[in-house]
């Protein structure tokens, strides 16, 4: 009797720690995606995502960051795989359709323009004008400003100021490198030109009134490299730009603004 009790309590505790086991297990709560291309959505694991890592099973239709969050870059399906120390703890069925969603209409890129060209352009809410700058209110909460610079009233730059929430970069970066050609990186800066080589795209991060933007800055691409290369424009911008001057260019642009 004694050791049927025994066995009993055993396998009670058994049974106990089990369910006890089972309720604090790591569980993957999104199961299923429909996506947009151009758009991002967050993973559910719960109690909570610390220790799991996430893989796509095809990064040309969807990437993943390591905090869970889907970038959707074209139409197709894909699967996301959630595993905890080395165990699965689930699998997020991800399909993909409909119209490339851009987070945000580029800034007037003919370079040159005057302010009046630009305002027939823009159809955001100027925030500040005066001599040096046109300066936007962001057209969406991706958004927070965009804005031009200008140097004896024509148009030289323009940046686009990404707050640096969630997956903003990985969908800045997703984004540009649907419209542009990737051209290398140095540091913390990425580059891009466009196909025709009149512009460039410069991303980084930097501080702007006290809170941590991702710039988007579009420069004038056959100046820069007449100005920093002379003629030789098959030359890597990301190399021929030192970090030093992409950095005093965004500088300047900030310090043009309040």
């Amino acid at each position: 009797m004694k050791q049927l009790k025994f066995l009993l309590t055993i396998a009670t505790l058994a049974l106990l720690f089990g369910a006890c086991n089972k309720e604090n297990s790591t569980v993957l709560k999104t199961t299923q995606l429909s996506m947009q291309p151009g758009t991002a959505a967050r993973l559910v694991v719960e109690p909570n995502i610390d220790g799991c890592t996430f893989v796509s099973s095809n990064g040309a239709i969807a990437t993943v960051t390591t905090t869970g969050w889907v970038i959707a870059k074209q139409a197709g399906t894909v699967s996301i795989t959630v595993k905890k120390d080395n165990e699965d703890v689930g699998v997020c069925a991800v399909t993909i359709a409909g119209a490339y969603v851009e987070p945000y209409r580029e800034p007037y890129l003919n370079f040159g323009a005057t302010p009046s060209q630009i305002k027939t352009y823009e159809t955001r809410t100027l925030l500040f004008e005066d001599e040096d700058m046109l300066a936007y209110f962001g057209e969406n909460t991706y958004v927070d400003f965009v804005m031009y610079l200008l140097e004896d009233e024509v148009y030289t730059e323009s940046a686009v100021l990404i707050p640096d929430n969630g997956p903003n970069k990985d969908l800045l970066l997703a984004f540009l490198n649907k419209k542009y050609i990737y051209d290398g990186e140095d540091e913390d800066i990425i580059a891009f030109v466009s196909e025709d080589m009149k512009t460039a795209v410069i991303v980084l991060t930097a501080d702007f009134m006290e809170e941590v933007y991702h710039w988007a800055v579009y420069l004038d691409l056959e100046a820069l490299l007449e100005g920093f290369l002379g003629s030789n424009k098959k030359s890597n911008l990301s190399n021929g730009l030192t970090t030093k001057e992409i950095r005093e260019a965004v500088k300047k642009i900030s310090q043009k603004v309040w």
